[in-house]
């Protein structure tokens, strides 16, 4: 009896001590793990001095921005530095601008990430209200299903750590 119930004391410890996923070495480069699109990749740098880098490219298009994060429990929040406007003649004679997420999806109210959740070394993006975005619609080489089926489906989304 006394073995037993070590045993459960022990397995019981060892579940508390493997679901405790730690955020502390965050830092690094993250790659999406495939093209949002077939062509949109995204990568995104966190630097030690909780500062980063976030880059949109594919097909001829590309978003950058800079600012700084903090991390709250499992989530990576990024605060994104304010653009300097172009006071130059020809930013002046342009009708309107918009954003290449704007020019990309067709969504006005579409900005860039605010929030990821972070564990086992992955980002995984997060919609307006904080829900997992889990995933992303996306191109392969491969079908579907083994032998018939599309290129073209919804993959599982996230950004894996590269460095």
């Amino acid at each position: 009896m006394r073995k037993i119930l070590s045993a459960i004391t022990y397995s019981f410890l060892l579940c508390l001590l493997f679901s405790c996923n730690s955020t502390k070495n965050i830092f690094g480069v993250y790659k999406s793990n495939f093209a949002v699109g077939g062509f949109f990749g995204t990568t995104v740098r966190l630097y030690s001095d909780s500062s980063f880098t976030f880059r949109m490219s594919g097909d001829l298009a590309y978003d950058t921005a800079a600012g700084h994060f903090k991390i709250s429990k499992n989530s990576v929040i990024l605060i994104y530095k304010p653009l300097t406007i172009d006071t130059s003649s020809e930013y002046q004679t342009m009708k309107e601008s918009f954003s290449i997420h704007e020019a990309i999806t067709g969504n006005h109210n579409l900005r860039e990430p605010t929030k990821y959740l972070a564990g086992h070394n992955k980002l995984f993006l997060t919609d307006k209200n904080g829900f997992r975005v889990k995933r992303q619609w996306g191109y392969s080489g491969h079908r579907k299903y083994i032998l018939f089926g599309k290129h073209w489906y919804m993959k599982r989304y996230f950004l894996k750590r590269r460095d």
